[in-house]
């Protein structure tokens, strides 16, 4: 049941969990939109390009795309086996300002 979430609880969304599994990642998406001009006409294309930065995680070097699957898979681990030791968080990550 996606609509039922952890920290997130809003009867109109239908995926409050979902939000929740991404909000440690929300900042790199902040940071990025913020450091961009108004009316810079690749926005959406260097938004998508968040997914490319460079993250540590587990001491390997992967993609966000790549450490946010991996947090998912995590956190769904735990949540099945009831163990939070297993939830794992990128370690450090690049945020990219040239695109």
């Amino acid at each position: 049941m996606t609509q039922l979430g952890i920290w997130h609880d809003n009867e109109f969304n239908a995926f409050n969990f979902s939000c929740d599994l991404l909000e440690p990642f929300r900042p790199i998406v902040d940071e990025t939109a913020l450091t961009m001009e108004a009316d810079d006409k690749n926005f959406k294309r260097k938004m998508a390009n968040i997914l490319n930065f460079s993250v540590l995680m587990e001491g390997k070097n992967t993609t966000l795309d790549l450490a946010i699957r991996r947090h998912v898979r995590s956190v769904l681990s735990a949540l099945e086996t009831d163990d939070v030791s297993q939830i794992v968080f990128p370690e450090e990550i690049k945020i990219e300002n040239e695109f």
